[in-house]
This record gives C-alpha cells, sequence and structure tokens, in this order.
C-alpha cells in the first residue's frame, strides 16, 4: 500500500470525548490507540456506514468509532463513540 505521506489531525467531538472520559482506563486506552491509528490513512482504516456513507466506522473491541473526513483541511474528525450494542442507533435517522 502505498502512503501519501500525510499525517491527518485528530479531532474529537464533545459528545464522543464525554463517552470515552465515562469509560474505564483499560477501554479509553484502547479506543484512544484505535483514534491515533487514523492519522496514517484513515480511509483504509474504516468501512462506510450504510445509511450515512459520509462516515466511517471501525471497531475498538465492543466499541465503535464513527469518524469522517475531511480532505481539504488534512483531518480526522471523530463524531460518535459508543457500545456496539446501541452505537447505530445514532445513524438511523
Amino acid at each position: 500500500m502505498a502512503k501519501s505521506g500525510k499525517i491527518y489531525k485528530i479531532k474529537i467531538a464533545d459528545t464522543a470525548a464525554d463517552f470515552i472520559r465515562k469509560q474505564a482506563k483499560k477501554n479509553q486506552r484502547q479506543i484512544m490507540n484505535k483514534i491515533s491509528s487514523l492519522a496514517e490513512n484513515p480511509h483504509s482504516k474504516g468501512d462506510a456506514i450504510k445509511s450515512k456513507p459520509e462516515f466511517f466506522k471501525i471497531r475498538s473491541g465492543n466499541f465503535r468509532i464513527a469518524y469522517t473526513v475531511k480532505k481539504r483541511q488534512v483531518l480526522v474528525l471523530v463524531v460518535r463513540v459508543g457500545h456496539r450494542k446501541d452505537f447505530y442507533r445514532y445513524f438511523e435517522r
């Protein structure tokens, strides 16, 4: 796989940050490590969310992380983090 050489800046929405803060330290580390991995190549990491194709998702254990990529700003915006059992409810609207 060819590297683009860009390192994307990562921004986490307030609601996602609040969810992460409420988790156990082990889960916080797990989620943040997964989010950090998006900086190098966010397009190859996640799959599109079917109901909202502008958003991508990745797994981190029992958690799901939804993000969008702003190419012009070289930015990955994490919009939602949640447990897999109720994560997709947010995207059914």
